[in-house]
């Protein structure tokens, strides 16, 4: 099915490109939510789309860069290598070409798993050296908008790479690289696919991730300017509060329809040796699972969980959420597997580099909770102490041993964070210590346990 939507594509891409398939697109303004339609200029130039030797898919298939052959490289950073073009064939690809190649790149959906797409193509542009050279050459732009303009079929595959051609094309990098034609072209563009685009309530990502477009071309959002409509009903905005009773915004969106969900799904298990736990949704990111708990909201910045006087702190102590130098949380399961959600993809459980690239899967740092210490293997008639870490002066601390006769043990000198016990018979001890908050709710228990001889 994949190869079929990928052959099509291509076809419609080569088609567009025709005298008579370019003279029906229109080149439009908008005059108080009316859009006023005129003759367009659009036109291919003399490089374009003449062989199918670099031809979008045709080039990354041709090569052997699949799908199939991506699930069985490890690591986002490898994955992301595999798909370098060599400079010295790079350099040989007419730029409308090029662009296509870019549009088509096996990794192109990897904006979506961003909770800030434009990090994420920032990030892209930078190290996905074919999205570079486009960039470098004067034409790249140019010839990127007669590419996003090409694309004019509504399912889900497409919608998709006409997203990641939006987010590229509102990226400053190559925004500021347009000239005035260029962007009177894009205009005109934009308007055309908004008329012919079937406005759908509940599509494929928040329609604010490309109204920053529309606010460069226009000054205002384009769809609800046109519609005479706000997204007021799409997002609803409120806050969480941390254990500690920090605030933290976090966003509600609307659902994805049922094909973008499978569509999104499958991209990335066909790519990414992990297992699916959930399939995608909207409806939360990885910051609100890792650090909320929450699988009903989106939150974009998390900070408040672990900065000074809440409950996480840096340590490879009893680690419980990891975070990703690419804007990105996981919950740690083991030393080999953590589980995230991957942003308007699925939850899953994967290794801890086996991530898209742009999440820097090698740059991690390591989030714990309070945790006991002490020996776990001690004497009778003894006294020893524990300590839960860190010492935490706006927390309340209490101990306890369930289960056991109070003649077996004694607390003695408890100060804050930290207790001596006396251990008077031998058996297996299960020391609790639980956090309070200045409200007298309980945030977080530890156990330990300990053997008296």
């Amino acid at each position: 099915m994949k190869k079929i939507l990928l052959f099509t594509l291509v076809a419609v891409l080569f088609a567009a490109c025709s005298k008579e398939s370019l003279h029906s697109i229109n080149e439009a303004s908008v005059n108080d939510g009316e859009i006023i339609s005129t003759k367009s200029s659009l036109f291919c130039d003399s490089t374009a789309i003449h062989s199918t030797t670099y031809l979008g898919d045709t080039y990354w298939e041709n090569n052997g860069i699949t799908p199939e052959f991506l699930k069985t490289i490890e690591g986002g950073d490898n994955k992301m290598n595999k798909c370098q073009i060599p400079e010295k064939i790079l350099k040989t690809i007419p730029s409308m070409e090029l662009a296509l190649i870019c549009l088509t790149h096996p990794l192109n959906l990897d904006f979506l798993l961003s909770n800030d797409e434009d990090y994420a193509i920032d990030f892209m542009i930078t190290n996905f050296n074919v999205l570079s050279e486009l960039l470098n050459r004067e034409d790249g732009p140019l010839c990127l908008i007669k590419s996003y303009a090409s694309i004019n079929k509504e399912n889900v595959y497409y919608q998709l790479i006409e997203a990641f051609a939006e987010n590229l094309l509102k990226n400053d990098k190559f925004y500021e690289k347009m000239d005035m034609e260029s962007i009177d072209l894009l205009r005109s563009v934009i308007v055309n696919k908004i008329n012919n685009r079937k406005l759908k309530k509940n599509g494929l990502i928040p329609q604010h991730r490309i109204n920053n477009l529309h606010s460069k071309l226009f000054g205002y959002d384009l769809i609800s300017k046109a519609s005479n409509t706000t997204n007021d009903n799409d997002e609803v905005l409120n806050s969480v509060i941390t254990p500690f009773g920090k605030t933290v915004p976090f966003t509600i969106f609307p659902e994805m329809e049922q094909d973008s969900i499978d569509y999104i799904t499958n991209w990335y298990v066909s790519r990414y040796n992990v297992e699916i736990l959930e399939p995608a949704t909207q409806k939360y990111n990885c910051h609100a699972y890792a650090w909320a708990s929450s699988k009903l909201v989106w939150i974009n910045d998390p900070v408040a969980y672990y900065t000074t006087n809440d409950l996480y702190f840096r340590s490879n102590s009893n680690v419980a959420i990891v975070g990703y130098g690419g804007d990105h949380s996981a919950v740690k399961q083991s030393n080999s597997y953590y589980i995230s959600k991957w942003s308007n993809g699925p939850l899953v459980r994967h290794s801890p580099t086996n991530v898209p690239s742009i999440y820097q899967p090698n740059n991690r740092t390591n989030y714990s909770l309070p945790y006991i210490q002490g020996s776990d293997v001690v004497n009778t008639g003894s006294t020893y102490t524990y300590t839960m870490e860190p010492n935490m002066s706006y927390a309340m601390y209490t101990w306890s041993i369930p289960d056991q006769e109070e003649d077996r043990y004694e607390f003695l000198n408890q100060s804050n964070n930290t207790i001596q016990i006396k251990f008077r018979r031998g058996g297996v001890y299960l020391v609790y210590c639980s956090i309070s908050n200045a409200h007298g709710e309980v945030v977080h228990t530890d156990r330990y346990e300990v053997l008296v001889n």
